[in-house]
């Protein structure tokens, strides 16, 4: 819903959800953390090769039990989607078989850039090193570089272009 998500500021947005102010925050989020399709485990992984530069902030049920991760539970609220997507530098999914990337568009549509596994859903949303970066090998640590080098929030404002054929509109006309 393009009424419902769009870019908020970054400061103010962390600062309404008790967030820090001076990190790079990494969000992943879907409906079920636990899900074995999105593949959320490999954070575990990744987790050790972060630093206190980072924080990890996550959203959907059956969050992980991990001191270095804010959870923030299952989400209702859009405004407060919105402004999770809008507080953070990129949103990250391991997900390798999507139907549709809605978190994808929706982290988009609020400034946010992705850093996504190769699947059609991904390719079809995310134009590569432009408003994300599609994973091709695993190495997720390298999109995340990449983001943080040049499409990095709090360093510069940045302009993420979304593909507008993904609205509400578009879609039913189809």
């Amino acid at each position: 819903d393009y009424d419902l998500f769009y870019q908020e500021d970054i400061l103010p947005a962390r600062q309404k959800l008790s967030l820090p102010k001076d990190k790079f925050i990494i969000l992943i989020g879907s409906q079920n953390i636990n899900d074995k399709l999105k593949d959320n485990s490999k954070l575990l992984e990744i987790l050790k090769d972060l630093d206190e530069r980072y924080q990890v902030v996550s959203f959907g049920k059956n969050p992980f039990n991990n001191k270095k991760i804010i959870n923030f539970g299952f989400i209702k609220n859009k405004k407060i989607l919105r402004e999770l997507y809008s507080s953070a530098n990129m949103f990250l999914t391991f997900s390798k078989q999507e139907a549709f990337g809605k978190t994808l568009v929706e982290s988009l549509r609020c400034g946010t850039p992705v850093v996504s596994n190769f699947n059609s859903s991904s390719e079809e949303i995310i134009s590569h090193k432009e408003n994300g970066y599609i994973v091709r090998n695993d190495n997720f640590l390298e999109g995340i570089n990449w983001i943080e080098r040049n499409l990095n929030k709090q360093k510069k404002k940045i302009e993420i272009k979304i593909k507008e054929n993904f609205s509400i509109q578009n879609i039913s006309q189809k």
